[in-house]
């Protein structure tokens, strides 16, 4: 019986006793400390020490970014079926839209050439930003009003301005097709869906439909530079995309991700036509050139070299190039996470808890929530996920599972905590073409690295304790952060977005709401929670705030843009 057999049998072996996929609502775990908190803190740092010294030592930074440099040296992305075989049918069709592409830049160059101002530009996002204003207006006022006949009227007001904003739109989109996408309105989404449902595919006909919607993805989602290769507009771009597709639903009410995304979008035509025309062309001509080149490159695809001796396909080399390339990167990654799994596994279960947490804590959430709300409600998804199989088992399909000896592949429930962080598929920055994935093993050290990861022990001690910390969710995304900030609910089918929620309640209130008495704020939305209490966020400054109904409380924000939460469908 070969390895991967054995491996195999032991994991089957592993399912028939896997433990139950049910969980406490607030079981956290079962982990006790019987010193202070500062000590284990304390330890698991020395700990930590201990590890990224001998994990990290030598040029193991300096490999792998040698490494990922190879494995990326070749910015292009070549379609293919099978192993190396090059997909014709996705780049034959690809090659005349390239072509397009390229003529569809230069159009934009000879027409932002002939503009002598961007009067009109700046007209239309002013109008627009009066109409966000009224919009908001009648919004706030329908979810104030008590009777029936006046929220009909704000209804019918809001509808209406809702139509004309859809054609304010629109007169910007037309006078601003120099920042939008190729081929616009791009839906996003839609791709997104659609070649996440076929990626996986064994099936060649299938294979071959999710190359064309990723090269397709790749044409589309992309956008002009500075001519050092920096400060894409590409974001911007695929914004624009989005607010367009959603405002061609027959809305009432402004929504709160179009507002944000069209302020977004609005300050960004400001900026960029502040910036003059000449500096929009050299961005163009970056992009143009760059079309030039990917269309170049795969044209000559289907071209002849002698490699060792051998004639083959340019394609047919460059892909044996990438696909060592790949084979090095990945080995090499997969080894360091191992050796992690190693050194971690032969610690006690809170030592495994606290690397897992702390560790997805620094990758996913980073230095961008001063307040910990989003630290500890990705904390407690880690501490609700290692209690299900579906997330805290390995098996056949993560590929750390057979780079990990005999000795653990046996004994793999007994390490849950380890398995939530490798679980392929869950959490990008461990997959070996992410560069964040070197951060596991060979950590940040950093003054700034072991602040951070000592904030991170310290909320993820917590979690672990706190037994009354009730919050089921299991998934969770940041839509401000996807190309398009597209919505991924609709992707999740079995999950439901837990409701949005107020911050901590704030020292200043009495501050807070006489400004708002005096209407020095800028209404933004109402959510309920999930106990349907109404609570109204506004702005005051480069502040927002969260007021109850009746102004008894305020709480600061919570960005739904930045994190949603979601759960189990019942």
């Amino acid at each position: 019986m070969n390895l991967n057999s054995v491996k195999t049998f032991l994991f089957i072996i592993c399912l028939l006793i896997a433990p139950s996929m049910s969980f406490g609502k607030n079981s956290n775990s079962s982990i006790e400390i019987k010193k202070s908190k500062k000590a284990v803190v304390n330890d698991y740092l020395r700990l930590h020490k201990t590890f990224s010294r001998q994990l990290c030592k030598g040029r193991v930074e300096p490999h792998f970014n040698k490494l990922y440099k190879a494995f990326r040296k070749s910015q292009y992305y070549i379609p293919v079926v099978g192993d190396l075989t090059l997909d014709h049918e996705t780049m034959n069709s690809a090659l005349p839209k390239i072509e397009r592409k390229k003529q569809w830049i230069i159009e934009q160059i000879v027409e932002l050439k002939k503009k002598k101002n961007f009067t009109r530009e700046r007209m239309i996002v002013r109008l627009i930003n009066k109409q966000l204003t009224k919009l908001l207006r009648y919004k706030r006022n329908h979810n104030l009003a008590v009777k029936e006949t006046s929220r009909e009227k704000w209804r019918k007001l809001s509808q209406q301005e809702m139509k004309s904003l859809r054609v304010n739109y629109r007169k910007l989109t037309d006078n601003i097709s120099y920042l939008l996408s190729f081929d616009f309105p791009v839906d996003h989404l839609k791709a997104r869906i659609g070649y996440d449902g076929l990626k996986g595919s064994k099936l060649i006909s299938e294979r071959k439909r999710a190359n064309l919607i990723y090269m397709t993805r790749r044409m589309k989602e992309d956008g002009a530079q500075d001519k050092n290769g920096k400060k894409s507009d590409m974001y911007l771009r695929s914004t624009i995309d989005t607010i367009h597709i959603e405002l061609q639903k027959n809305l009432r009410f402004l929504s709160e991700n179009i507002r944000y995304d069209l302020e977004y979008v609005l300050r960004s035509v400001l900026h960029q036509t502040g910036k003059g025309k000449w500096h929009l062309v050299r961005r163009l001509r970056q992009w143009r050139n760059r079309t030039k080149k990917t269309l170049s490159f795969y044209t000559h695809l289907f071209d002849k070299v002698i490699v060792d001796g051998k004639e083959e396909t340019v394609a047919g080399a460059i892909l044996k190039k990438k696909a060592k390339a790949t084979f090095t990167l990945k080995k090499y990654s997969l080894e360091k996470q191992r050796d992690t799994y190693l050194f971690w596994s032969e610690q006690s279960e809170l030592m495994q808890a606290l690397f897992s947490l702390e560790t997805i804590l620094y990758n996913e959430v980073g230095m961008s929530d001063p307040y910990y709300h989003e630290r500890r409600d990705v904390a407690k998804i880690v501490i609700n996920r290692h209690n299900i199989p579906l997330f805290s088992q390995l098996d056949l399909r993560d590929s750390l599972f057979y780079y990990l000896p005999n000795k653990l592949v046996s004994n793999l429930e007994d390490y849950t905590w380890l398995n939530v962080l490798f679980k392929e598929g869950e959490f990008s920055f461990t997959y070996f073409y992410i560069p964040g994935n070197l951060r596991i093993y060979c950590p940040d050290m950093s003054r700034r690295g072991r602040n951070l990861r000592k904030k991170n022990v310290r909320i993820s001690l917590n979690m672990l304790l706190d037994r009354n910390y009730s919050f089921d969710a299991l998934r969770y995304f940041s839509r401000e952060s996807m190309t398009g900030r597209i919505n991924m609910a609709s992707v999740w089918k079995n999950y439901r977005a837990v409701e949005e929620r107020p911050a901590d309640l704030i020292p200043h209130k009495s501050k807070v709401v006489k400004l708002y008495n005096k209407g020095s704020f800028k209404y933004l939305y109402h959510f309920y929670n999930a106990e349907k209490k109404l609570f109204e966020v506004v702005k005051m400054g480069n502040k927002n705030y969260v007021l109850t109904r009746d102004k008894s409380r305020v709480y600061g924000h919570r960005s739904p843009h930045k994190f949603t939460y979601f759960i189990l469908k019942e």
